[in-house]
């Protein structure tokens, strides 16, 4: 700029300074620091002053972008892990409360048909064989029939008394 400024000296260059002013102002500062508000200004010995306050504040402003966008980036790329990370634990958590109920659940059903079994087994040898509806009036009852049932077969003379709550 200096140099420009000491070619450019005496009255006859007047147009041509002004000329280089406006380039320099629309031209080339805007290429160079797009987004930046230049202030105007209408000398070249302007520009030189004009450059030396204002390059600290953009790169102060530069600095403060920086780290907004990324603060902005860190706090996306956090979430998306704690999200990922949640969904992980949501999933292990899920697969150990289904094992859980899974193995309750089988639990209950092999507690119930054993206890069908063993009614079925009880009632046999009571009354001899068994017609084929006992079979599948044990198979389709529940746990609560079992238990009355299995008391029943103590003190009836017969299948129909073991069955005659019509549970």
């Amino acid at each position: 700029m200096s140099l420009l400024q000491k070619r450019l000296q005496g009255p006859q260059y007047a147009s041509l300074r002004r000329a280089f002013v406006v380039w320099i102002n629309r031209v080339v500062l805007r290429r160079l620091m797009p987004g930046q508000e230049i202030p105007e200004v209408k000398e070249l010995q302007e520009i030189d002053t004009m450059l030396a306050e204002t390059v600290d504040e953009w790169t102060k402003q530069w600095k403060e972008d920086g780290l907004r966008e990324g603060r902005q980036q860190g706090l996306q790329e956090g979430r998306q892990e704690g999200r990922q990370e949640g969904r992980q634990e949501g999933r292990q958590e899920g697969r150990q409360e289904g094992r859980q109920e899974g193995r309750q659940e089988g639990r209950q059903e092999g507690m119930q048909q054993g206890e069908a079994a063993l009614l079925q087994k009880q009632l046999a040898r009571r009354f001899g064989a068994l017609p084929a509806w006992v079979a599948e009036r044990l198979a389709q009852a529940s746990p609560a029939q079992l238990d009355r049932w299995g008391l029943e077969v103590l003190d009836a003379a017969n299948l129909d008394d073991v069955f005659a709550d019509g549970a």
